[in-house]
């Protein structure tokens, strides 16, 4: 009897303090806003939009034509996130997802650590967020904010690099890459810049990478093994996207 009490109580105890540590998730931001500051970001003044400016900007924004959308959209996504994938600053970023998050993330960055150590999101809100992020991450955010403005959008894997493609007017020859990790739109078809990489160069160089950025994008561009995936879940898989919803269900 007194054991049954005693596991009751234990029960009663954890199940608060989850409460607890939930709710205070209102109020912790999940974004470090020393971003905003931090000489140590590789892409100087990389962040400079805060989540809710972002919003508010974006639904300011006409979204048609197509084109100048989508490139005022391109320089709001990095704008607002800093370019992170650095273990050493998972905490100080929430790369790791904080317990107060999303403590069934935060435990599995543990568990599972080649899984959630340094999560990324699959929801672009979230990731919009957290504000911090690979070039994945960028193109994930994109490729979710045209999802839902029904601009055709895909996500490319490239050599150590990843972007998008993005249909910008009605014509089906139309489709632009954009990499809203630097901030750019390159107006050329992906095949274009296949056949000679250096097209992206004046379009980088305009947005202030040069040099060995330069020789790194333009690696990156080389054809050879170049992946276009039309739909998020040939980028994420549908497991991972119903794990993220289940995870923010499940925690309370």
């Amino acid at each position: 009897m007194i054991l049954f009490r005693l596991i009751g109580w234990c029960a009663v105890f954890l199940g608060g303090g989850l409460l607890l540590l939930n709710a205070s998730g209102w109020v912790l931001p999940l974004r470090n806003t020393a971003m905003y500051s931090d000489p140590a970001l590789e892409y100087k003044n990389d962040v400079s939009l805060s989540y809710q400016e972002f919003l508010e900007k974006e639904k300011a924004l006409p979204k048609s034509p197509r084109a100048p959308y989508v490139k005022a959209l391109t320089q709001l996504v990095s704008q607002s996130m800093a370019h992170l994938w650095s273990d050493p600053e998972r905490f100080k970023y929430r790369l790791h997802v904080p317990a107060y998050e999303n403590f069934i993330l935060y435990v599995g960055g543990y568990l599972m650590p080649e899984r959630y150590r340094m999560y990324e999101y699959v929801r672009w809100k979230k990731a919009l967020e957290r504000g911090a992020g690979a070039c994945s991450q960028h193109a994930i955010i994109i490729k979710g904010i045209l999802d839902e403005r029904n601009i055709p959008a895909s996500i490319i894997g490239l050599h150590g690099h990843v972007a998008n493609l993005v249909q910008i007017s009605e014509s089906p020859e139309t489709w632009r890459v954009v990499d809203a990790d630097y901030g750019v739109v390159v107006e050329h078809s992906l095949e274009a810049i296949e056949k000679k990489t250096a097209l992206i160069n004046p379009y980088y160089q305009a947005a202030g990478f040069g040099g060995e950025y330069l020789t790194k994008l333009n690696a990156a561009y080389a054809a050879e093994g170049n992946l276009v995936l039309g739909k998020l879940t040939d980028y994420t898989t549908y497991g991972q996207v119903r794990s993220e919803i289940s995870c923010y269900g499940a925690k309370w």
